[in-house]
């Protein structure tokens, strides 16, 4: 008597199954390990921490900082040179203007190189090449904790003058669109967050 239940395979339906499962692995999986994915999610999370390490520098130092966007990349500064000496630890004062600045509410980010980039702890310049706008924004975080956007580089990148009298902060939920990301911004608590 021949039974009709059988519980193994045929070598056809073996070697069917596993060209079956190459091809699907062949197609699939190159799309979970894309390395552009990492690379364009972890440029954008060093710009969102950059954001907020600057944010929290700005408030704790009571030091403002600017992050410029532009079609090279960001980068992190420093109001700098007060005194016109060309240091970087005179920002004790909104009221001791560098040579050559003029107004009550200027601050200096002077950017003559990459020395000018503001470094974190383990002195890591705070810049970046993939987060990009084909138009320049300057985010102007001040000691107030008010936050600006200027699209206008200072005339004497020498002194790096920028005059914030006139200006408004950016206005609550405002939209800063880059070329890649967004970003929601509160120019009066100086929160940002990228879209």
């Amino acid at each position: 008597m021949k039974h009709t239940n059988r519980f193994g395979f045929t070598l056809v339906e073996l070697i069917t199954v596993i060209l079956l499962l190459g091809i699907l692995s062949a197609v699939t999986l190159p799309r979970f390990f894309n390395q552009s994915t990492f690379s364009s999610f972890y440029q954008k999370v060093e710009f969102e921490n950059a954001l907020t390490w600057t944010r929290n520098k700005t408030l704790t130092s009571q030091c403002a900082h600017e992050i410029r966007i532009s079609s090279n990349g960001w980068m992190v500064l420093r109001d700098d040179d007060r005194d016109g000496n060309s240091t970087d630890n005179d920002c004790s004062s909104n009221s001791n203007p560098g040579d050559g600045c003029s107004g009550s509410a200027f601050l200096s980010f002077v950017y003559r190189n990459d020395n000018d980039i503001v470094t974190d702890s383990s002195q890591t310049a705070l810049s970046g090449s993939h987060i990009t706008s084909s138009s320049t924004h300057r985010l102007i975080f001040t000691a107030h904790g008010q936050l600006y956007d200027l699209s206008t580089l200072p005339i004497d990148l020498t002194t790096g003058c920028t005059d914030l009298s006139g200006q408004t902060p950016i206005s609550n939920n405002a939209t800063i669109t880059l070329d890649q990301i967004g970003l929601t911004a509160d120019g009066e608590t100086s929160y940002v967050a990228v879209q």
